[in-house]
């Protein structure tokens, strides 16, 4: 009955009704000579309801039961790793170093399905070789020049012992060719 009778426009009335889904609300009145009689007891019978359901409902407070509780799963998609042959083995390292370093490792997984193997092995045997061939170029290690060194390991050798194991002739062999065989795939 405190409630000013040009509280709410008519126009402003009808929208609500049909957003509360009341049609009671359409003949509310205020003001002292106000009548939401009817308005108020649809009002009431709804909220009596719904709090009925509600008290239905299990509690799910995490003192009860932790198991129970949902959790909240954030599924983020997995990082793929690209290889492509226009790119050198180095460059492709360095490109996969960099998104491993950007990312938090526990909250990601990787697709490796786009990764062509054959190719990356091809692309680290290349590499290897390259690095043997310039290492060789540049003469890296300091030794002497030998234009030809006879295989040693071959089956016509008459050495006995660890010699013939080949642990003797190890370093008669120029270090790119053993830096090739320890590293090619």
């Amino acid at each position: 009955k405190n409630i000013p009778a040009d509280l709410i426009e008519e126009k402003t009335k009808i929208q609500l009704a049909a957003y509360m889904c009341m049609d009671s609300f359409k003949e509310v009145t205020f003001g002292p000579k106000g009548n939401c009689k009817d308005f108020a007891i649809a009002m009431a019978t709804l909220l009596e309801n719904r709090l009925g359901k509600i008290a239905v409902l299990k509690d799910m407070s995490p003192l009860s039961n932790p198991e129970e509780l949902y959790q909240s799963i954030l599924e983020l998609k997995p990082l793929t790793l690209l290889l492509t042959s226009s790119t050198s083995f180095s460059e492709t390292i360095n490109q996969w170093a960099d998104i491993l370093k950007t990312t938090d490792m526990e909250k990601f997984s990787f697709d490796s399905n786009p990764i062509n193997l054959m190719e990356l092995v091809k692309q680290f045997n290349l590499y290897v070789d390259e690095l043997a061939i310039t290492c060789e170029a540049n003469n890296v290690w300091a030794k002497e020049r030998i234009d030809s060194t006879p295989n040693l390991f071959a089956l016509y050798d008459n050495s006995g012992g660890e010699a013939m194991h080949g642990h003797a002739f190890v370093p008669y062999y120029k270090e790119s060719i053993v830096l090739r065989r320890l590293f090619t795939v």
